[in-house]
């Protein structure tokens, strides 16, 4: 583990600790978690964080939590890897909550930005701009595709009404 790493990792987690416990944005809760998302044993290197949709969002109406996974060697030269642990019907979220690859590339990534701006583009791309990026749940993909938006938008919510992962 490099000291650098965790360095940046417990002042980037305090920067979002600090968004969320303003009520300013789309994140309402962060909690140090394990590489599951279980939050009994947590550490600096991977993040719960809970999140609500933009209103203008179909997804809009329940809370999501998503994982944010950092390396403990590379970060912040590396970006987080991205899961979503609430079940969600969405065609760039896999069914066990893996997140298209494409959504923080290696060659965008900039060491320099903001956990914030980061949160702020995986809430946008997941909720908003989710048909932009590559397909990981080909039933979600072809009901957006075939469907009228009124029934893409039942699946989603009938998936929201279901247990959760979390």
């Amino acid at each position: 583990m490099s000291a650098r790493a965790l360095r940046r990792a417990y002042m980037d987690f305090a920067r979002l600790k600090e968004l969320a416990d303003s009520g300013s944005s789309a994140v309402s809760a962060v909690d140090m978690a394990d590489e599951h998302g279980g939050t009994l044993h947590g550490d600096a290197f991977h993040w719960r964080v809970r999140v609500m949709p933009p209103i203008e969002s179909i997804y809009n109406g329940t809370t999501y939590d998503i994982l944010f996974t950092l390396s403990q060697h590379d970060y912040p030269f590396k970006p987080p890897a991205v899961r979503v642990l609430t079940r969600i019907f969405n065609p760039m979220v896999s069914d066990d909550g893996a997140v298209c690859e494409g959504l923080l590339q290696n060659d965008d990534w900039k060491p320099t930005t903001p956990v914030t701006e980061v949160v702020a583009h995986v809430v946008r791309a997941i909720f908003l701009e989710y048909k932009s990026y590559a397909v990981l749940n080909e039933t979600a993909a072809c009901i957006m595709a075939t469907a009228t938006p009124e029934e893409f938008q039942k699946h989603v919510q009938s998936t929201r009404a279901r247990d959760s992962r979390t």
